[in-house]
């Protein structure tokens, strides 16, 4: 059975990224991406020609089979987002639990993760935070989280488009 490795890229800077990580995407057989366009220019970077397949969130739960049977062949599989740590505020989560049910060999890198460098850089509490993922557009689920965030009593991280960021912030 082949491996599966949980690969965080670089935020922004391209040289931000470890030499781990080169190496793992050097030796992978096959890399899954959140966009193969946004992976194509990474390996582009480290001049690796690689078999990249797509992952997102509209494919995944069609995905899982394909790489179950790539790691039964005993491939090394390689999964990277557009910038950060894969599975936060990502798709992959169904799959990771579907590979340790099948005692999948799962490797996570360690390396740049946007919730830890907006952390700090905010000059808040960092002894006790909580991540929230994305702001809810709209709904119930929306009334929900910001009801949660008036009643915190810790630092609190979230995500949100730019395109929606002015209602967030004004919400908030």
């Amino acid at each position: 059975m082949g491996s599966f490795y949980i690969c965080p890229t670089p935020i922004g800077n391209l040289n931000d990224i470890s030499t781990r990580l080169v190496q793992v995407l050097s030796d992978a057989d096959i890399i899954y991406a959140e966009d193969t366009r946004v992976a194509k220019k990474l390996l582009s970077h480290l001049n690796l020609k690689k078999n990249v397949r797509s992952f997102f969130k509209g494919n995944e739960l069609k995905k899982i089979d394909e790489i179950l049977n790539f790691l039964d062949e005993n491939k090394s599989i390689a999964m990277i987002s557009d910038a950060g740590t894969p599975l936060i505020s990502d798709p992959g989560i169904t799959l990771v639990k579907e590979l340790i049910e099948k005692n999948v060999d799962i490797v996570s890198i360690p390396g740049p993760s946007s919730v830890l460098v907006a952390l700090t850089l905010s000059g808040f509490d960092t002894d006790k935070f909580t991540f929230l993922g994305f702001v809810p557009k709209s709904g119930k689920e929306r009334v929900k989280f910001y009801d949660d965030v008036d009643n915190a009593q810790l630092t609190l991280i979230c995500f949100t488009s730019p395109r929606r960021l002015k209602k967030d912030l004004e919400e908030l």
